[in-house]
């Protein structure tokens, strides 16, 4: 059987344990919030990235681009391959990385 002393126990252990559940509750959602900022940046920055290799491409002639093994449809792919954007694959001449 519960007493009243037991169940105000059991309230004031609660009522102490609230504000510490509240924090790990909003600790977890700043942090969701954090990393997902973190994710959309790093995603805009590998599209504007593929976009520069793409635009850089571009502006070669299809002489140069023959040179280079490569054909004008495959840019868009390319850009996307050397970025990350998607899997490589063909076998990139590159060793370095794009700033």
């Amino acid at each position: 059987m519960i007493t009243d002393t037991q169940s105000l126990q059991h309230y004031q252990a609660a009522r102490t344990h609230h504000p510490f559940a509240l924090r790990t509750i909003i600790v977890a959602a700043i942090s969701a919030v954090v990393a997902f900022a973190r994710r959309l940046r790093a995603h805009h920055q590998q599209r504007q990235h593929a976009g520069a290799v793409y635009d850089a491409l571009r502006e070669l002639d299809d002489r140069t681009l023959h040179d280079l093994g490569l054909d004008r449809s495959e840019i868009t792919s390319i850009a996307a391959e050397v970025t990350g954007s998607a899997e490589a694959t063909r076998a990139l001449l590159m060793t370095h990385t794009l700033p």
